[in-house]
């Protein structure tokens, strides 16, 4: 019965992908659904330090900065060793920094510790979004992304709603959950995505593609890509500035109430986004991604 479940699920969501789609959503889900039980208390738990908001905030501004700062080299190791190995060594690095915050006994630590995370957060990031664009045909890519992307938004979507009782058990609990959800992705990136997947001698699809590749510096000179950067720029201020960083602190300080309504708010948005995500992708390969 299960079997067949996932065999129907499979062949709706993911018909005339490549397979790697679904372990990038299997990954995605994971990551999601510990961020989502850790998103909400991370600067409350700063605040436990005896520091200002500003200083709490800045926990997820560090996260943020680093995760900025090492996209680019994150690029290059992709380049060099393949999207499989960055992949999956991004995820053990958040997992493991992300345990030891939750061990963390200064303010100090628990930025560091997540400053190191934002650096795994970029080579997960970046590796994915590499796979995805270049095993995925132009014809399938708005579908591929808004499946991949579905799989952030149904762990959006569990993931507060488990926060909120995790973090009624514990302050600290949320950060080892997530390390646990982290390594869970990171096996799946392990097993299910093919050895070699993306490095320059093993894949002999990279072997092909080399001379399609473009180069930073002519990036910069299409429109598109400064929308893109832009488009980008701005959701990462929405999602790591206002929702990450000021919403839990809003409910606690001002509201007065506990960590476990930011996670209700967390789980709304999910809802929204999760309600258009799949018809948005379709809606991206059939009328162009300028409309969309």
């Amino acid at each position: 019965m299960q079997i067949s479940l996932m065999r129907r699920m499979r062949e709706r969501y993911f018909r005339d992908l490549p397979s790697e789609v679904a372990a990038l959503t299997g990954v995605s889900f994971c990551v999601a659904l510990g961020f989502g039980i850790v998103a909400p208390i991370i600067p409350v738990f700063a605040t436990t330090f005896d520091v200002s908001a500003l200083a709490a905030s800045s926990v997820i501004s560090v996260f943020a900065f680093m995760r900025f700062a090492s996209a680019a080299p994150a690029g290059w190791l992709v380049n060099k060793f393949g999207e499989r190995a960055v992949l999956w060594t991004g995820l053990s690095i958040v997992a493991a920094s992300s345990a030891l915050a939750g061990l963390s006994q200064s303010y100090g630590q628990l930025l560091v510790l997540r400053g190191l995370g934002g650096t795994g957060s970029s080579m997960f990031t970046v590796s994915a979004m590499s796979l995805l664009l270049r095993i995925v045909d132009v014809e399938h890519r708005g579908r591929a992304a808004s499946t991949y992307q579905s799989g952030f938004l149904l762990g959006g979507l569990a993931g507060p709603a488990v926060g909120g009782l995790v973090v009624a058990f514990n302050l600290r609990a949320p950060f080892f959950v997530y390390a646990l959800t982290l390594t869970g992705a990171a096996l799946v990136a392990y097993f299910k995505l093919p050895k070699g997947l993306g490095h320059p001698e093993h894949d002999e699809r990279i072997k092909m593609d080399i001379g399609e590749s473009m180069s930073l510096r002519s990036a910069l000179r299409l429109r598109e890509y400064w929308t893109a950067l832009m488009y980008n720029f701005t959701v990462g201020i929405t999602s790591f500035g206002l929702r990450s960083a000021l919403i839990p602190l809003y409910v606690v300080e001002v509201l007065r109430r506990g960590p476990s309504l930011s996670s209700l708010g967390f789980l709304a948005s999910s809802v929204a986004q999760a309600a258009f995500m799949l018809s948005a992708g379709r809606t991206t390969d059939v009328r162009g991604r300028k409309r969309s």
